[in-house]
């Protein structure tokens, strides 16, 4: 089966008109491949929380995701309580998800494990 690593050499792509949103078991086969991503009970979001030790971390991660977000042209959302940052995507277009959101999810973990 196919892993993280895999996923982060992979890039998004435009999600056609006719795209239809992952069915629930390739989602989940996807989230955990990404990085044991949590998927929405509704099956339109994933998402993870990651905890840090000071504010540094915190918007050192946070411009990581940025830099990738504006790469692959797919953009997640990002809240942050103080040292805990939960990011959740979706594919607004298809009001679900698709590869995409694997794809930067594990790209994502990957600025989490250089740090």
């Amino acid at each position: 089966m196919p892993g993280a690593n895999d996923l982060r050499k992979r890039h998004c792509i435009p999600i056609l008109p006719w795209t239809m949103p992952l069915e629930r078991q390739e989602a989940l086969a996807l989230a955990k491949q990404a990085g044991d991503w949590i998927i929405s009970a509704d099956g339109k979001k994933v998402q993870k929380k990651f905890e840090f030790e000071n504010s540094s971390d915190v918007l050192f991660f946070v411009n990581g995701i940025g830099e990738i977000a504006t790469a692959e042209k797919h953009y997640p959302e990002i809240r942050n309580e103080r040292f805990l940052v939960t990011i959740v995507l979706t594919t607004d277009q298809i009001d679900g998800l698709s590869q995409n959101d694997f794809i930067l999810a594990a790209k994502i973990d990957g600025v989490a494990d250089k740090m």
